[in-house]
């Protein structure tokens, strides 16, 4: 009797599938269909089904989440099981990475999960992906390849994917695709009893600013973003800058990235809801893990994944919105002054009469296009001259402050424009030697971004695609009364927050010891104070 190991995300199943298994099931498997040599029994006594990416459901790769893919597996599967008597095996897989030893791996947990091997004389895979199939084969098994056309090396019928491609592509009409009549009975009844399941599919496909993995940028690396983001002193001085804003009752953390702060939030408000949302798949799944071990304690707390350039919540329905280093990735990700406009008028109405949103974020200096001299330590690291092509091959971390800043100049918003999805802005400058020392002159607003951004090396390239100084205080402040909001503890004479201010720790580690900036007086070099690195900013919603 032979296995069937059938691999692969199913994200859908199709009337070929059934057709094509109703076949193998009632005449039995001809050798004919097999790819590569078989001599096995040709009746089918178990079918194994890895689910792969199991554990993932937040990106175009794969936004269907577990439990919906194992209802549409087993409504498909049940007919067989009942008419023909074949045991019928779902085994989750994780996501692993594309590689040579992919099919190796994936059998390895399908070994471990029935207790028992998997060889290539008792079993045969059921795969129409070429490149996966070709590994499958390399280890000895045979093949049974579905859709894929061996002689033409084409499909004879559209796979799953490219039938989900062309559905989601329809939007709210892709009842109407001609493709969704490729579908299975299984997948329709399942999308009509679930329709969040192809809503879900629908919004992250097409997505405007995501990439397929599910992410703002492709060159993120997920592990040590958050061991920068949430490390718990910064996140303990994050939470204690915007802790005295908050009203209780509904709490929404937008751009809650794997879910530091609403630990926080949870442990301050406990009889709060504590709502996360992100655009990233990977950060929801790392708040998942967090309720998991249970560190919101008692609090509801939930988690969407959401784009925030859409509306989220209801009207009126939101106590507080917390927005905290988000904003400069809306702006930079997005269409920039619109997609900060169109955001804060989303938050005004979702907000509840008095309600607040409070954002805390990077800012520009005020005077941005004042023109100022910038010395930068040379004796840091590797030093090159601006034009030397070692600056490019050198990692950032191991550049002088100097060197550093040519690659930045070079790297600042390279991906989004060569992506067309920022049009040309580059960092000018000019040289000059003054008494023997070698200053750069720039805008203030350059010098800050540089200052801001330059020691984000562990995800320099992912960082490279964010622009922190677009607004000063000032021009937020402009925003938030455009889109209705009150800025509160705007008239204090010592504001608690509604003000930029600069992080001391950041001067003293990072700035001092790097640049120094001066304004030419005549022919004076005045030396200039640094620029602050973020503001909290509190706007509230009128009562009547």
């Amino acid at each position: 009797m032979t296995k069937v190991l059938i691999p692969g995300r199913h994200l859908i199943t199709s009337n070929f599938m059934v057709e094509y298994l109703e076949t193998l099931l009632k005449n039995g498997i001809q050798k004919d269909a097999v790819l590569g040599e078989w001599n096995g029994s040709s009746n089918i006594s178990h079918i194994i089904v890895p689910i792969t990416s199991a554990n993932q459901r937040g990106s175009r790769y794969n936004p269907v989440p577990l439990y919906a893919r194992v209802i549409g597996l087993e409504r498909t599967f049940a007919h067989f099981r009942n008419t023909y008597g074949v045991r019928i095996t779902f085994i989750p897989v994780p996501h692993i990475t594309q590689s040579e030893n992919f099919a190796a791996t994936t059998l390895k947990y399908v070994e471990a999960h029935i207790n028992e091997s998997i060889s290539p004389a008792s079993a045969l895979i059921w795969c129409s992906t070429k490149p996966v199939f070709t590994q499958y084969q390399k280890i000895g098994f045979g093949i049974l390849p579905a859709e894929f056309d061996t002689t033409t090396d084409t499909f004879k019928t559209p796979p799953p994917n490219d039938i989900l491609k062309a559905i989601v592509s329809a939007k709210d009409t892709y009842t109407h695709a001609p493709e969704y009549d490729y579908l299975s009975d299984a997948t329709k009844t399942l999308w009509q009893d679930m329709p969040e399941i192809p809503e879900h599919i629908i919004r992250l496909w097409n997505d405007p600013i995501l990439t397929d993995s599910g992410s703002l940028t492709s060159e993120r690396d997920y592990a040590t973003y958050t061991v920068g983001m949430s490390h718990t002193v910064l996140m303990d001085i994050k939470f204690n800058d915007i802790k005295d804003a908050v009203v209780e009752g509904k709490i929404a953390d937008e751009g809650c990235a794997d879910g530091a702060l609403m630990v926080r939030l949870a442990e301050a408000f406990p009889d709060s809801d504590i709502i996360g949302l992100d655009i990233t798949g990977e950060f929801i799944s790392r708040v998942e893990e967090r309720q998991r071990a249970g560190e919101f304690g008692k609090s509801f707390v939930y988690a969407y994944q959401r784009n925030l350039l859409s509306p989220v919540f209801k009207e009126n329905s939101i106590d507080t919105v917390i927005c905290n280093s988000t904003l400069h990735e809306l702006w930079s990700y997005g269409n920039q002054l619109q997609s900060i406009r169109d955001y804060l008028r989303f938050k005004h109405r979702q907000l509840a009469p008095g309600g607040r949103l409070v954002i805390r974020d990077v800012i520009g200096p005020e005077n941005k296009e004042t023109s100022v001299y910038m010395k930068l330590n040379s004796l840091d690291g590797s030093t090159y001259d601006a034009n030397d092509e070692r600056i490019l091959s050198t990692p950032p971390e191991a550049l002088s402050t100097e060197s550093r800043f040519y690659r930045f100049v070079h790297d600042f918003l390279r991906e989004l424009r060569e992506t067309g999805r920022r049009q040309s802005e580059h960092i000018a400058y000019e040289i000059k030697e003054i008494a023997g020392n070698r200053y750069i002159v720039l805008t203030l607003k350059h010098a800050a971004e540089f200052l801001l951004t330059k020691d984000y090396t562990d995800n320099w390239d992912s960082e490279m695609n964010e622009e922190f100084t677009f607004f000063d205080i000032k021009e937020w402040k402009q925003e938030f009364k455009r889109a209705g909001f009150t800025t509160v503890n705007d008239d204090a004479a010592d504001p608690k927050f509604s003000d930029s201010y600069s992080n001391e720790w950041i001067v003293k580690h990072r700035f001092q010891p790097s640049a120094t900036l001066f304004r030419l007086e005549g022919e004076k070099l005045v030396e200039l104070p640094y620029p602050p690195t973020n503001m909290v900013l509190v706007g509230e919603k009128a009562l009547g």
